[in-house]
């Protein structure tokens, strides 16, 4: 019941920050819209893109800034001498950020699908897989903005580092565009990327109808490693930063 209270109170701090959330919410559908307009037969191929861009907007860039605020206004320092555990605020924090990203995710597929008429042919067998890659999809990203918050000497530098690593994502990772023209090296460095494995698993499975069982497993191990790896490392680096300043 505590665990679900500040969940619900990290929630509604994020819709109190009224310009944060027109933001996240409403440039993923921009990009969307502009796209449809260009050419609406393509919004099916650029659906899972915008998806992975307003994922990495919160995961990468939210969190990442909101972990250094809270290093900056002293909220670890008064979580340490309670009860609470740094790691456990964390993982609340994210689970706050996974319901908003499903609100994103909606809202997303809602504008896809009536607006522009988006043709999602759903193979039904990887559908479920499909939905664990999704939120783990959300959770790697959540992750890494966790480690870049945790090395991050103020919000600004964060936000910094946050859109840079997002933007190398879109562009080498086969995100929003094919990523052929890049040399071997990249390209095989990209197929671990969690973007790439979060637009190649709803592109595979709801556009191209190509999802196997050898493709969703590699992809769910690398989203999987990812989060795992990422939240445990980011914990860390945040705990260690906030003991520093103690």
């Amino acid at each position: 019941m505590k665990t679900l209270k500040i969940v619900v109170y990290i929630l509604k701090n994020e819709f109190r920050n009224k310009q944060a959330v027109i933001f996240s919410l409403m440039l993923p559908i921009v990009l969307l819209i502009l796209m449809g307009t260009t050419d609406k037969a393509q919004v099916g191929y650029f659906y899972p893109g915008i998806v992975a861009i307003a994922f990495g907007t919160m995961g990468l860039v939210g969190i990442s800034s909101q972990i250094t605020g809270y290093l900056e206004r002293d909220v670890f320092k008064r979580i340490i001498v309670t009860d609470q555990r740094i790691g456990s605020f964390i993982l609340m924090d994210c689970m706050a950020q996974v319901l908003f990203m499903s609100i994103q995710f909606i809202l997303i597929t809602v504008v896809a699908r009536l607006g522009y008429n988006a043709k999602f042919d759903i193979d039904v067998r990887y559908f479920p897989l499909m939905i664990v890659e999704i939120v783990l999809g959300m959770i790697s990203l959540m992750s890494m903005g966790v480690i870049i918050g945790g090395i991050a000497k103020n919000t600004k530098t964060a936000s910094t580092i946050g859109n840079a690593v997002m933007v190398v994502m879109l562009f080498v990772g086969n995100t929003l565009f094919p990523s052929d023209g890049w040399p071997k090296i990249i390209r095989v460095a990209a197929k671990y990327l969690p973007m790439n494995n979060l637009t190649d698993a709803m592109r595979r499975t709801l556009i191209l109808h190509t999802q196997s069982v050898h493709q969703a497993f590699f992809q769910i191990s690398c989203l999987s490693v990812c989060a795992i790896v990422g939240l445990v490392l980011g914990i860390l680096l945040t705990g260690r930063n906030a003991v520093a300043t103690h």
